[in-house]
């Protein structure tokens, strides 16, 4: 559901799947194509109304956004472009 092909035949599940293991309990790691992730953390950051520019949501190679949920619930999304941060 989170590959190029699967996301986009129904991103709805893509993103409520996220969602639902957004709610297990401990940390939980996703890896997904940078053509996915725009379009997965801009609907995450519409939704939890953070300062996000969806415009311009950036995915390259190697990098990671970290996600900190409370009570099911976004409350921060941060981008490293590299993996030292």
């Amino acid at each position: 559901m989170l590959g190029e092909i699967g996301y986009w035949v129904d991103p709805v599940a893509g993103l409520a799947r996220v969602r639902e293991l957004a709610t297990l309990p401990g940390v939980t790691v996703l890896c997904s194509p940078g053509g996915v992730i725009p379009d997965l953390v801009g609907a995450l950051a519409v939704h939890a109304r953070l300062p996000v520019d969806t415009d311009d949501l950036p995915a390259r190679k190697g990098s990671t956004w970290a996600f900190a949920v409370r009570d099911g619930e976004l409350i921060t999304a941060d981008y490293h472009p590299t993996p030292t941060g």
